[in-house]
């Protein structure tokens, strides 16, 4: 079997149902397994937020997708 571990810092601006059906989608191209340990804690004040966050990431550090990640329990939950 193979096993890899990867650590990744995810920001999406996916609902949960859209989410849902792109992991759907990983699974029908082989992915065999998945296992999520979710954080999702950041300021709620968006400008502190991205003070925090490599600039080359602030366009997709959006309202949506600070509200969007706060869900991710719908997804992985």
């Amino acid at each position: 079997m193979k096993i890899f571990d990867a650590h990744i810092h995810f920001i999406h601006s996916y609902s949960a149902a859209e989410l849902s059906r792109i992991l759907g989608l990983l699974e029908q191209f082989g992915l065999e397994g998945f296992d999520a340990l979710v954080f999702v804690e950041f300021p709620s004040d968006l400008n502190t937020a991205l003070k925090m966050i490599p600039g080359d990431y602030h366009q997709f550090f959006t309202p949506e997708a600070v509200e969007n990640m706060r869900n991710l329990s719908l997804v992985f939950g």
